[in-house]
């Protein structure tokens, strides 16, 4: 895993932003507020889209819960790990790639819906 420590350059604001997107309840609203106010840093968007694509495995988590209630619990012990190491990362200005979650969330390529939706590039 690969990480930077960018706590000199980021704001305190942009720091509680990216614990919000790591938050599965909220994750969906932190989305939208920050594609239609926020981004324009490297940093909250990264960790944006690393939060989202937990976010969508969180939402495909409850599924399996409710068909395999072992393995769902498992997924569940290890998504609250992987969200509590992104919440404490991003509170000290960090990003650390978060081996296939952070690949998921390259895939989303939520740069070209910000693109459509404020007619800016990143």
């Amino acid at each position: 895993m690969q990480s930077q420590h960018l706590s000199t350059q980021v704001s305190q604001n942009d720091r509680y932003l990216a614990i919000c997107h790591y938050i599965p309840l909220i994750a969906p609203l932190t989305v939208f507020y920050a594609l239609l106010k926020k981004i324009r840093d490297p940093y909250s968007f990264f960790h944006l889209k690393q939060g989202f694509a937990l976010f969508i495995l969180w939402f495909f988590s409850v599924f399996v819960l409710a068909l395999f209630p072992f393995v769902g619990w498992v997924i569940w012990i290890f998504l609250i790990s992987l969200s509590i190491g992104g919440i404490y990362t991003s509170y000290h200005g960090e990003t650390l790639k978060i081996p296939v979650i952070h690949v998921f969330g390259e895939i989303l390529h939520l740069e070209k819906l910000y693109t459509q939706i404020t007619g800016k590039t990143l």
